[in-house]
């Protein structure tokens, strides 16, 4: 796979984008985790998405210590594009404003630094709303891969790998991939990256948390996905739709073939596909899916779901 190298680890410059959205209450702490960083060559850029609480008399607080960028609301798609645009580093951070790096997490993603890497992902501490530890992200027992990851993409239908704030990206590996298409990226626009920047080049991966993942209840991911609405499913459907298209034009530019159902390995992802089938049949984009077809799927999903406990597997 080409890849192509960026600067050396003695002279890189890291771009850290807090991209915020009406978190006033946590966006100090953000900031200031991306200000308070032992690495010194380190720019700060926040881009705030049309926020309507006090975000921007916050962003003020900091003077000519950040570059804030304002925008009207688009989605963290549009709020990552333009903050892309807006830095100049080799190496890409993009922070959620609800969470949180360590001091030392820049200094560590430098030290372990291979310019011919698309990415570096690492291990968050997950924390609720009340700041009280609960986990890791990924979770216990889930390694982070390294190397090729692509080919357990293609054969698992995902690769584990942490929320946003969990991954540094490589500037020409983004230059790749962005800017990102955005009204399908409202939310979970890292599902967009990590899609595309997988296939750019090989991981490296760092097993210990480098930062602090917030769970609150406004968290958007797969997860979630048996509480939500109709309209919620039509929108997370279409955004699969969208991961559908770029994980197969990737391949097609690989000149890999592969199979149309591979990302539905995930029993996650096929339990979306499958509320969708059973709650909104009219608009479900999956035409030839019957309930037969789909259990054959989920079984095999559950069944290659790695860790998790027997007991969950059944109940998934």
């Amino acid at each position: 796979m080409e890849t192509t190298p960026t600067a050396s680890p003695k002279d890189v410059l890291v771009s850290i984008v807090v991209n915020n959205y009406n978190y006033a209450r946590f966006l100090t702490q953000a900031v200031e985790s991306a200000l308070h960083q032992t690495y010194p060559c380190v720019e700060t850029i926040v881009v705030d998405d049309g926020s309507t609480d006090n975000s921007r008399e916050v962003l003020a607080t900091f003077g000519a210590r950040i570059r804030r960028v304002f925008k009207e609301n688009g989605g963290q798609g549009s709020a990552l594009n333009a903050g892309f645009a807006a830095s100049h580093g080799d190496i890409v951070i993009f922070l959620d404003s609800d969470d949180l790096l360590h001091p030392h997490a820049v200094a560590h993603i430098v030290a372990e630094w291979n310019p011919r890497n698309a990415k570096v992902h690492f291990r968050l501490t997950r924390i609720d709303a009340a700041g009280h530890e609960t986990g890791t992200e990924p979770r216990a027992g889930q390694t982070l891969p390294a190397g090729e990851v692509w080919r357990t993409f293609l054969h698992d239908g995902r690769y584990v790998t942490p929320a946003t704030s969990g991954s540094a990206y490589a500037r020409w590996a983004l230059e790749k991939v962005l800017p990102m298409p955005e009204p399908p990226y409202v939310y979970a626009a890292d599902a967009y990256l990590n899609n595309c920047v997988v296939f750019q080049g090989p991981l490296t991966a760092i097993q210990e948390p480098l930062g602090i993942y917030r769970v609150h209840g406004n968290n958007d991911s797969l997860g979630n996905v048996l509480s939500a609405d109709v309209s919620r499913v039509r929108y997370l459907m279409a955004r699969e739709r969208q991961n559908d298209a770029v994980f197969t034009a990737e391949l097609h530019r690989l000149g890999i073939t592969h199979c149309d159902e591979a990302r539905y390995r995930y029993y996650q992802r096929l339990k979306l596909r499958t509320l969708s089938w059973k709650t909104d049949r009219a608009q479900h984009p999956k035409t030839s899916d019957t309930a037969a077809r789909l259990a054959r799927m989920a079984v095999r999903a559950v069944w290659a779901a790695g860790p998790l406990p027997l007991r969950e597997r059944v109940l998934q």
